[in-house]
C-alpha cells in the first residue's frame, strides 16, 4: 500500500498530530511554522529532513504530492488555511474550534462541499477511550435512560491573555467550551432550549465573559448543563457526569 504523506502546519499544538500520523506509518512530508525554533525542535526531534520545514503554508498548499495537512494554528487562522487546502484538494483535519464565526463556518463547509477531499474537525472527545465506553455504557441501557448530563471546560487563561486567545471573538465558550458543548450533543442529542449566564470577573483585559454557566433542555425530558471557565484556578479540567434512571 502506498504510504500517506501527511503535512502537519503549527507545532506549538501539532506535535501530537505529527506523533500520530508516524504511529500509524505515514510519512511525514512537510512541516510548517512561522517559528523558526518551533522548526527546528520538532524536525530535529523526528529526523525530518530540513528541506521539508516551511515558515510559508502555502508551500504545502502547491504541493501536490501531500495527501493529508493538519492544522493546528490559532484559530483565527483556521478558515483561510482550511479553504485553501480543500481547493487545492488536500484532506484536511483541522483543530477546533473550526472557526469563530458562523459566516466562517458556513465557507468552511462550502469549501470542502464543493471539494473531493475529507474534511475533519478535531474534536477529540468522541475519540477519547474514557468517553468513548460512557458511550457504550449509556447505549447499551446500563444506566437506564439518561435524565441529566453536565459537562465543564475549566482551564486558567491568566498567564495566556495577551496572545491570540484576548482575540474578543474568540470567546471561551467557542475556543474551548465547544469540547463539552460537542461532547454532550454525541452522548446525549442536539439541545432544543438553551439559557446562559455569563460573569467576568477574573480578566479584566478580554472583553469576553471569563466564567459561563448554559442550561440545557433535550427532547425526551433531558436536561443538561454547561460550565466553562477560562480563569478559574485550579488544574485544567473537562469533568463530565451522566445521570441514568
Amino acid at each position: 500500500m502506498k504510504k500517506l504523506r501527511v503535512a502537519n502546519i503549527g507545532l506549538k499544538f501539532g506535535m501530537s498530530h505529527i506523533e500520530g500520523a508516524i504511529s500509524y506509518g505515514a510519512e511525514i512530508a512537510a512541516i510548517c511554522d512561522c517559528n523558526e525554533d518551533n522548526l527546528r525542535f520538532a524536525g530535529e526531534r523526528y529526523s525530518i529532513p530540513s528541506d521539508k520545514w516551511h515558515t510559508d503554508y502555502m508551500d504545502i498548499v502547491n504541493d501536490d504530492s501531500i495527501d493529508i495537512v493538519t492544522v493546528a494554528v490559532p484559530d483565527q487562522l483556521h478558515k483561510k488555511m482550511s479553504c485553501d487546502l480543500l481547493r487545492s484538494g488536500k484532506n484536511v483535519l483541522c483543530e477546533k474550534p473550526l472557526a469563530l464565526t458562523r459566516r466562517d463556518i458556513s465557507d468552511i463547509i462550502k469549501a470542502a462541499d464543493e471539494s473531493s477531499s475529507k474534511f475533519m474537525v478535531g474534536q477529540i472527545c468522541r475519540f477519547t477511550p474514557a468517553f468513548e465506553e460512557a458511550k457504550k455504557i449509556i447505549d447499551s441501557g446500563t444506566i437506564g435512560e439518561v435524565y441529566f448530563a453536565e459537562s465543564e471546560y475549566a482551564h486558567d487563561y491568566m498567564d495566556l491573555v495577551d496572545t491570540w486567545r484576548s482575540d474578543p471573538d474568540r470567546h471561551g465558550v467557542i475556543g474551548g467550551g465547544c469540547h463539552a458543548v460537542d461532547l454532550l450533543r454525541w452522548l446525549v442529542g442536539d439541545p432544543e432550549e438553551v439559557f446562559a449566564y455569563g460573569m467576568h470577573k477574573l480578566l479584566p483585559s478580554v472583553e469576553y465573559d471569563d466564567a459561563t454557566i448554559a442550561v440545557m433542555k433535550f427532547g425526551d425530558n433531558k436536561a443538561g448543563k454547561v460550565f466553562v471557565s477560562t480563569g478559574c484556578k485550579r488544574d485544567y479540567t473537562m469533568r463530565t457526569v451522566i445521570y441514568g434512571t
